[in-house]
């Protein structure tokens, strides 16, 4: 705890802190490009004639090996794709877009990224549905090779501060099959994990396990913990694991993560969403209601921010690096005001990080943003309060992926059918939207 001056000095720096209902047109840093661009996507995803219509003509284009139905390929289709989707969603196509579009929005304020690559590696079946064993192994370790040097590839784009999500079964066949079967990972998969961490623990980057789907997350959760116990030590998180609130044993993964963590000594690193797979996931395991998924999302927020997490309180509570990952602007807005409560109480915590899809939650993300900006602001304060003032910042992240816009649509259309109701969120800021461009456009307009 904080002595009595530093606790008056933190008390007044929250009294003078903006607060998000001071806020002002946060969008205003957002170009009219993208406003546009949300505008016509929020009013597609949230039509239920438009969206099935858009998605079955998405995977048209998809499943099409017509030349001519190529974005790669044909030149007037990718214009077409990448002026209206790809580029509001996706980070480019080649490294010198993707090192433009992370310098573009570090430059807006935000505190830095997360990318990942987005081609999934597919394993081709022989010809006649049968392969030999060398056949196969070879194929595996193609597999594992190409998703190994994607990930390499994608930490060279991004540096100190930034965040690279990784997806296990992207490693192939083989991979899937080890998490299906529960087995631990291949020692090429292994070397391959231990090869990604490494680097990006050299450059100062951390990692995101991404959530899979229930059939592959209780080994997801094991890999993921055997990667933190052996790389999360010194206090430091370089490596997170996903936990997604909708499910209904969410709040028991958390705490037996952190009892691992307590035991072992090492840091334990969550990235906290509400969850991808609604649509696949098996129903009976996730909450009934939304109000009881953010509920659960917003108490797992609150409990590992104050350290009381029964049965651990603020004497016993291990080490925990949270990430707050979402587009709900009330669990956004609890947390920032929880953290600049605690630091006002004279609680010593970590940065928190708060991320939004590139393309989605704009309002969301600008308002961090803007409070970064001026908790950043050391203007007429002591060198104390300017560090506690730092303390209370959010530091506000954007999540992208990059690579070909044929690749980047089986993200997109994966992440639609598994997640609609994200889709659907783009409406939450279609009044913002409208309202900027308003402002913009006729400004004289009561």
């Amino acid at each position: 705890m904080a002595d009595v001056p530093t606790a008056i000095a933190s008390e007044k720096l929250v009294a003078s802190f903006p607060g998000q209902v001071q806020m002002r047109a946060p969008l205003a840093q957002a170009s009219t490009t993208t406003l546009v661009r949300s505008l016509l996507l929020g009013k597609c995803f949230a039509s239920p004639t438009l969206f099935p219509m858009c998605m079955k003509l998405m995977k048209v284009i998809i499943n099409s090996n017509s030349a001519l139905l190529s974005p790669d390929r044909n030149i007037f289709l990718r214009a077409l794709v990448r002026g209206l989707i790809y580029n509001h969603f996706c980070a480019g196509v080649t490294p010198q877009e993707v090192k433009e579009k992370v310098a573009s929005i570090k430059a807006q304020g935000y505190a830095g990224v997360i990318l990942g690559f987005s081609r999934e590696i597919v394993v081709d079946d022989h010809e006649d549905g049968l392969m030999s064993e060398d056949t196969q192994r070879n194929s595996n370790d193609k597999c594992i090779g190409e998703w190994l040097h994607a990930n390499l590839d994608t930490l060279k784009l991004i540096g100190t501060g930034d965040y690279m999500n990784i997806k296990f079964t992207g490693a192939g066949q083989s991979t899937s099959e080890a998490l299906l079967a529960k087995k631990s990972p291949s020692r090429q998969m292994q070397e391959a994990l231990d090869t990604i961490v490494r680097q990006a623990r050299s450059q100062g980057t951390c990692i995101w396990v991404d959530a899979e789907q229930q059939a592959f997350q209780p080994m997801v959760d094991k890999w993921a913990i055997d990667l933190m116990r052996k790389h999360n030590r010194d206090g430091q998180a370089w490596v997170y694991n996903t936990i997604q609130a909708y499910l209904k044993a969410s709040r028991q993964v958390v705490l037996e993560h952190m009892r691992l963590a307590k035991d072992e000594g090492w840091t334990l690193g969550i990235k906290l969403v509400r969850g991808a797979y609604l649509t696949s996931d098996m129903r009976e395991r996730i909450w009934a209601t939304k109000p009881e998924t953010d509920e659960n999302y917003n108490s797992i927020v609150r409990d590992v921010l104050s350290k009381s997490f029964p049965p651990f309180d603020k004497t016993s509570f291990p080490g925990v690096n949270l990430f707050v990952a979402g587009h709900n602007k009330e669990s956004i807005r609890m947390a920032t005001k929880l953290v600049r409560d605690l630091v006002a109480s004279g609680e010593d915590l970590k940065p928190v990080g708060y991320g939004q899809l590139q393309g989605m939650a704009d309002e969301v993300s600008c308002e961090l943003v803007q409070l970064r900006k001026a908790a950043n602001d050391s203007t007429g304060l002591s060198e104390e309060e300017a560090r506690l003032r730092r303390q209370m910042a959010p530091q506000p992240y954007k999540c992208l992926a990059w690579g070909s816009v044929s690749d980047c649509m089986h993200f997109l259309t994966r992440r639609a059918v598994e997640n609609a109701t994200a889709m659907d969120r783009l409406q939450d800021g279609l009044v913002e939207v409208r309202a900027e461009l308003k402002r913009r456009f006729l400004p004289f307009r009561s």
